[in-house]
């Protein structure tokens, strides 16, 4: 086909099998031909990604957010390259905007919450986990988070009790299990670790 949304959808299914070859080929198809196409931007950036090539998917993400720039999937997306490559107060800009997009996305909550911690902000940081887990106390990586900033500023019990939460969730979360062994031992509490 050459429809431009089958050879999208059929480039992220090649994706999703594990093809990323066949994935690349198929979005820039469609985008020969529906050179506007956002989404399939931001899909290529996605595979781009997955194959560790970061500045293309960067130029991908980038030119969704030219096309669409309220595009909160491709800012999120940028937003995560940029923190792989430790530019953490662009990451931070670009999640912030995510946020005011999609206030209930989680993913960005703790996302932003991770990088105001590497930016050494554990209040924003704290803020950040805290809304992740009003929008879903399941969420497990940010309850962890939490616990990780309550321990870098010796507040152990707060640590240990957000790490039980978590292991109450799933009791062979090892960054839980991990996690709370370190803050038990900082503590002196060995016997309980």
């Amino acid at each position: 086909p050459n429809h431009p949304v089958a050879l999208h959808f059929l480039g992220v299914i090649a994706l999703q099998a594990g093809n990323p070859d066949a994935s690349i080929k198929l979005i820039k198809r469609a985008l020969k031909t529906a050179p506007y196409y956002s989404e399939a931007y931001n899909n290529l950036g996605n595979t781009y990604s997955d194959l560790g090539q970061i500045e293309e998917a960067i130029d991908n993400f980038s030119k969704a957010l030219e096309l669409n720039p309220d595009y909160s999937d491709a800012m999120f997306n940028l937003g995560l390259m940029q923190r792989r490559l430790r530019n953490y107060e662009e990451a931070k800009n670009l999640l912030q905007k995510c946020v005011k997009l999609e206030p209930r996305r989680m993913d960005v909550h703790f996302f932003l919450g991770d990088t105001y911690a590497k930016l050494g902000d554990r209040m924003q940081a704290q803020i950040c986990y805290r809304v992740a887990l009003d929008i879903n106390p399941n969420y497990n990586e940010a309850r962890v988070a939490l616990g990780n900033i309550f321990q870098t500023v010796s507040r152990l019990d707060e640590s240990i009790e957000q790490y039980d939460l978590a292991m109450e969730k799933d009791q062979n979360y090892t960054n839980a299990l991990t996690a709370k062994g370190v803050a038990l031992r900082k503590g002196g509490k060995f016997s309980s670790s």
